[in-house]
């Protein structure tokens, strides 16, 4: 971390089969038509949830090629519910089993996410080895699916930042929060 700020997490316990089903569930949402997609649109800043169609969101010069879904806890650490901080999930007939899938996949990342945490403070040699899990446990956290949609070559041109005759997928940025697992 001291170095690069990045670290391959091995034996981490999530499930291959949990990872699978969300990535599976990822691309079931994002095959529906956009008008679909649009109902699960992102809302605000404030709930930081929902559907973000492509070239919609723009970290630099060009909007970036790409689609997103936003999902996050529905309910707070004490089970109630949070609005504004509610997914607008597709409807089960849209989506059968999207939900559930995704949800299951984020439990395990939540659960993970607060593992690192606690070794982030032992490793820091920090009196408490729960400091930051009782500062990251209310479950304010996000996952943010990605999709991005093949380009064809006639295509390309069109997308082409003509400053640095690259293609921008998605802009440069930084994270927010605390720690990001790809």
């Amino acid at each position: 971390f001291e170095e690069i700020g990045f670290a391959t997490l091995v034996d981490h316990g999530v499930d291959r089969g949990s990872m699978q089903a969300a990535f599976d569930a990822s691309g079931q949402f994002f095959q529906l038509p956009i008008e679909t997609k649009m109902e699960s649109r992102y809302q605000s800043h404030d709930s930081n949830r929902g559907y973000i169609p492509f070239q919609a969101e723009k970290f630099q010069t060009n909007p970036d090629h790409k689609e997103t879904f936003d999902i996050g806890w529905d309910k707070d650490h004490r089970g109630q519910e949070a609005p504004p901080f509610t997914t607008p999930w597709p409807k089960e007939k849209e989506g059968p089993d999207v939900k559930q899938r995704l949800l299951a996949y984020f439990e395990a990342c939540d659960d993970l996410n607060l593992r690192v945490m606690r070794l982030l403070a032992e490793g820091m040699k920090l009196e408490d080895p729960d400091f930051f899990v009782n500062r990251c446990n209310e479950r304010h956290c996000n996952l943010r699916l990605l999709y991005y949609p093949q380009l064809l070559e006639k295509d390309y041109s069109r997308f082409v930042n003509p400053k640095e005759d690259v293609l921008v997928r998605g802009g440069r940025h930084t994270d927010y929060g605390t720690i990001t697992l790809l």
